[in-house]
């Protein structure tokens, strides 16, 4: 499956693919709806590049980050 973006929703939100790619698996990480190395996939990550922080008062509660160094 894949999803198509247009270029007028990229310009809107002033980013990349790339950056919209790793903001789509940030949400969904959140919503526990993709592990951490499925996310980082999906964002085109090596999962080593990727962590997760624990976020606000709940314990189930965390952030994706990652980094391309």
């Amino acid at each position: 499956m894949s999803i198509d973006i247009s270029d007028e929703i990229l310009s809107a939100t002033r980013m990349t693919e790339a950056e919209m790619r790793q903001e789509i698996a940030v949400m969904l990480f959140q919503k526990e709806k993709l592990t951490l190395a499925q996310a980082s996939r999906f964002a085109g990550m090596n999962e080593s590049y990727c962590f997760s922080t624990p976020t606000g008062k709940s314990s189930n509660s965390s952030t994706l980050r990652c980094r391309r160094f």
